[in-house]
C-alpha cells in the first residue's frame, strides 16, 4: 500500500536523520511522559460549557454557546473556502449492476467499472461501504483514473444499486484518498467525505464533502489551507450522529501533513467540526514522526476521541500508537498515548472500531512474523485493561487488509481480511457480539468473483429487519476491476412470530419442514433481552452458517434458514443467549 513511501521514508530516516532511530528517541516516542494540561482561558472555559450542553442534550444552549464561540475566537477555525475550480456533483441516478443472491451463489456486482490501484501515493481503501441505522447500504469507491468518487445506494439488502451521485475533482485535479461516514440527522441521514486532490503527487488538498442520503443538497468545502511544500492525504472521518441529536452532532476526521515531494509524514492532523463541515477546528494528535495507516473514533464515554496510527521510528519495525484525548480537552489539552499491539514484530495496516453501546474498543493490524502477514487484534472492555496481541489467523500464506465494524444499533463486531493467492486474493468474513469469546463463523466472500491484491475490502454492519441485523462486504475484483458487494446473511431472515404472551423460559423448536431443501423455519423464545446467536455446524462442529447474531427483545421468533449453499447431510443449529445454549439437530435432503 505505500510501499514507494516507505522507500522514500527508509531512505528520509537513514540519510537526513540517524538521529531519530536513536535508542533514547524510540524509547521517548513509545513511551512520551504525558503532561495534564489545565487552560483556564476564557476559550477553554467556554468550550467546556459547549461540551457539557452537548452531554447534556440542550440543543438551544448549545447552540447559543456556539455562536458565541464563533464570534469571539475565530482564531480558533480553519479558515474554510469554497474554491471557483473546487469539486463537482454530477446527479447520476444510474442503475448498479445487481445480482442473484449472496454466499456461495453469486457475488452482487455493484458496477463494472476499473478501481484506483494503489500505487504508494494512496492508502489502498478505494472502495468503502457504510449503513445507516434503517439498514440502507452505501457503497464508494474511486475510478481507476482517479477522476470520480462514485456513490451507490442499495434499499434492498444489497441486491440491487443505484447511483447517487459522481464527484469529479475539478480543474485539473485527481482524487487522492478519501474516507466517508453515514449518520443520521432530521427528514433523513447524511453522508460526509473527507476526500483528497493533487496533482498526482503527494501535494494534497483536504476536502469535506457532503451529500444527501438522495444524492441532493451536495456541498464541498476546503478544510484546511495547503501550505507550501506540505500536503494532507489518507484521511479517515467519523460523526456521532448516531447518538447526538442533529443540533449537537459533530464530524471528527483525521489526515497526514506530509512533504509533499517525498510523502514522509511530520503530523496527524485532527478536524472537528460542530456545524456539519462548514466550519473545522484543527488540532494535532501527534508531531515529528512519520504516521499513517490514520483511523479515527468517536466514544460515547465521556465524548472523547480516539485516534490509531502506526509510525515506522524503526523503518523495519512499523508499530501502531493509539491517542485519546476527551472533547472537553479539544485543541486545549494533550493526547494520552498507548500501544494497543504491543508486540515485537512489525505492526500496521490498522483499524479501529468502538462499540458505542459499551465503550469497548477493537484495534485489527496486520501483524509480521518471519515474513509471513497475519491477522491480528486487541481489546479493551469498556476502559478496561487490554487484551493484546490475539491472532485471528496465522496461515502459510499471507493474511493482510483487514478491516472491522460494528454498526451503532447493533453491537456485533464484523471483520474481513483478505488471504493471498498467486494470481488473485480471497476476502475472507468473520463476525463476533464477544470479544473475549473469540470470533467465528468464517466464510469465504468472494466465491465467484477473484479479488484484488492490492485494494482492501471493506465491512460495514447493518439493520436487515425490526430484529435481524447482518454484515455485508465490499471488495474489489481481480486487477483492480469491478465492484463488488456480499453480505453475510441476506438469504435469512428473522421476525417476531405473533405468538401471544411473553416467554418465561428460553427455548428453541425442532425445525419444520425436517428434512427440508432448500428452507426451513426455526423459532425460539427469548425470555430476556439480550444479544443471541442462532447458528448451524456440521457433523465436525464447524460452524457453517450464522442465522441471528445481534440483539434480540424479550420475545416469541421465528427465523428462515436457506441451506441453498449447504449439501445434503445432517447438521446441528445451537441457539446460545445470556448464559444459555440448546442444541437440535436437522438434515438437508437435495
Amino acid at each position: 500500500m505505500r510501499a514507494l513511501a516507505q522507500i522514500l521514508v527508509i531512505g528520509f530516516f537513514l540519510v537526513a536523520s540517524l538521529h531519530a532511530q536513536t535508542t533514547d528517541e524510540i524509547q521517548r516516542e513509545a513511551y512520551p511522559e504525558y503532561v495534564d494540561i489545565v487552560d483556564n482561558s476564557p476559550a477553554a472555559q467556554l468550550w467546556r460549557s459547549i461540551v457539557a450542553a452537548k452531554q447534556s442534550g440542550d440543543e438551544n444552549l448549545h447552540a447559543t454557546l456556539v455562536q458565541q464561540f464563533k464570534q469571539q475566537f475565530p482564531e480558533r477555525f480553519s479558515t474554510v473556502m469554497t474554491v471557483a475550480d473546487g469539486p463537482v456533483a454530477i446527479p447520476s441516478p444510474e442503475p448498479g449492476e445487481g445480482g442473484t443472491s449472496d454466499w456461495g451463489t453469486g457475488d452482487v456486482r455493484i458496477t463494472p467499472a476499473a478501481l484506483l490501484t494503489p500505487t504508494g501515493v494512496g492508502s489502498g481503501r478505494s472502495i468503502q461501504i457504510e449503513a445507516d441505522s434503517s439498514g440502507n447500504k452505501y457503497a464508494s469507491y474511486l475510478s481507476g483514473n482517479s477522476d470520480s468518487l462514485l456513490v451507490y445506494k442499495s434499499t434492498d439488502q444489497g441486491l440491487t444499486w443505484i447511483r447517487l451521485i459522481s464527484v469529479l475533482p475539478g480543474g485539473t485535479m485527481k482524487w487522492h484518498s478519501f474516507d466517508f461516514f453515514v449518520t443520521d440527522s432530521t427528514n433523513g441521514f447524511r453522508l460526509g467525505f473527507a476526500a483528497v486532490r493533487t496533482l498526482g503527487n503527494y501535494a494534497g488538498q483536504i476536502y469535506w464533502l457532503y451529500v444527501k442520503d438522495d444524492g441532493t443538497g451536495f456541498r464541498a468545502t476546503q478544510v484546511q489551507t495547503k501550505s507550501t511544500g506540505r500536503g494532507f492525504i489518507n484521511p479517515a472521518i467519523v460523526s456521532d450522529g448516531f447518538l447526538k441529536s442533529p443540533g449537537t452532532t459533530y464530524w471528527y476526521m483525521v489526515y497526514e501533513s506530509v512533504d509533499s515531494a517525498t510523502g514522509v509524514c511530520n503530523a496527524a492532523i485532527t478536524g472537528l467540526s460542530l456545524d456539519w463541515g462548514q466550519t473545522w477546528q484543527l488540532d494535532t494528535a501527534r508531531s515529528t514522526f512519520n504516521d499513517y495507516d490514520l483511523d479515527i473514533e468517536y466514544k460515547n464515554n465521556g465524548d472523547s476521541i480516539a485516534v490509531l496510527l502506526a509510525n515506522d521510528l524503526t523503518p523495519t519495525n512499523p508499530n501502531l500508537r493509539l491517542r485519546q484525548l476527551s472533547l472537553a480537552n479539544y485543541g486545549i489539552g494533550s493526547w494520552s498515548q498507548f500501544n494497543p499491539a504491543n508486540t515485537a514484530s512489525p505492526e500496521d495496516r490498522s483499524c479501529l472500531v468502538v462499540n458505542r453501546q459499551t465503550n469497548e474498543m477493537l484495534v485489527t493490524y496486520t501483524l509480521t512474523q518471519t515474513a509471513n502477514k497475519n491477522i491480528a487484534y486487541s481489546y479493551t472492555s469498556g476502559g478496561g485493561a487490554w487484551v493484546t496481541g490475539t491472532i485471528l489467523t496465522a496461515l502459510a500464506n499471507n493474511e493482510d487488509r483487514a478491516r472491522a465494524d460494528c454498526q451503532e444499533s447493533q453491537g456485533a463486531y464484523r471483520l474481513c481480511y483478505v488471504s493471498s493467492g498467486p494470481s488473485y486474493d480471497t476476502v475472507v468474513y468473520y463476525s463476533t457480539t464477544a470479544l473475549a469469546g473469540g470470533f467465528s463463523g468464517r466464510r469465504i466472500v468472494n466465491e465467484q468473483s477473484s479479488a484484488s491484491t492490492s485494494i482492501f475490502p471493506d465491512i460495514a454492519g447493518f439493520r436487515q429487519s425490526t430484529s435481524a441485523f447482518g454484515g455485508g462486504v465490499v471488495f474489489a475484483g481481480a486487477s483492480s476491476t469491478g465492484a463488488y458487494y456480499d453480505a453475510s446473511n441476506i438469504n435469512t431472515s428473522v421476525r417476531n412470530s405473533g405468538d401471544e404472551g411473553q416467554p418465561i423460559a428460553f427455548a428453541l423448536s425442532q425445525n419444520y419442514p425436517n428434512p427440508f431443501n432448500p428452507t426451513t423455519t426455526i423459532k425460539f423464545s427469548i425470555p430476556t433481552t439480550g444479544i443471541v446467536r442462532l447458528t448451524v455446524y456440521d457433523v465436525l462442529g464447524e460452524e457453517v452458517a450464522s442465522v441471528v447474531d445481534g440483539e434480540l427483545q424479550r420475545g416469541n421468533y421465528v427465523a428462515t434458514f436457506d441451506a441453498s449453499r449447504l449439501s445434503s447431510g445432517t447438521y446441528f443449529y445451537r441457539l446460545q443467549s445470556s448464559g444459555a445454549v440448546v442444541t437440535r439437530k436437522f438434515m438437508i435432503l437435495k
